[in-house]
């Protein structure tokens, strides 16, 4: 079956989806970023200025580099609420996460964390780097994504990426 979804974003930041076949879920937004040269917290701020556009005046709970979001691994007590984090994510050195989310990282890979802690959170993810490191390409946000998976959080929609290499970025989905 079809599943036809659309997504409203009030002028208080919360954002609605709903589909024709679930009722509307309410939703918290959240954009966060791990930059070391600052494209991340670029992408992201051109983001922002795209969805304002697109829907007027936006605001979003929070707009943080990762490691700057103290609530940020705090679990919700409300069953009915939905999270979305808009994730933009540098890869820097060889695969490596950047400075500004090593704190987040390391708090993310502690074992004894509940397979359910992100049962909330709903994410997209647009990893940056740059395909001259082959495999190493957008590493640090594919080892994000797969850990947010594994705690339980779910994909908003498909990874995109974004190629520094590249006169316009390269941007494109997997």
């Amino acid at each position: 079956g079809i599943t036809i979804m659309s997504l409203s974003v009030s002028s208080s930041g919360s954002i609605s989806s709903s589909s024709s076949s679930s009722t509307t879920t309410r939703c918290r937004c959240k954009v966060l970023w791990s930059t070391q040269s600052g494209r991340a917290k670029a992408c992201s701020r051109r983001l922002l200025r795209i969805l304002k556009e697109e829907y007027g005046n936006v605001s979003v709970e929070s707009k943080f580099m990762f490691d700057d979001d103290p609530a940020l691994l705090s679990p919700s007590d409300d069953d009915d609420e939905t999270i979305l984090w808009i994730l933009m994510v540098s890869t820097t050195g060889d695969g490596e996460h950047c400075d500004s989310i090593q704190t987040t990282w390391k708090s993310l890979l502690v074992r004894s964390l509940s397979k359910k802690l992100l049962r909330h959170v709903k994410f997209a993810l647009f990893c940056l780097g740059d395909r001259a490191y082959g495999k190493q390409f957008c590493a640090a946000g594919r080892k994000l994504g797969t850990r947010l998976v594994q705690l339980g959080a779910q994909p908003f929609c498909d990874v995109g990426y974004g190629d520094d290499g590249t006169p316009n970025g390269g941007v494109f989905c997997e």
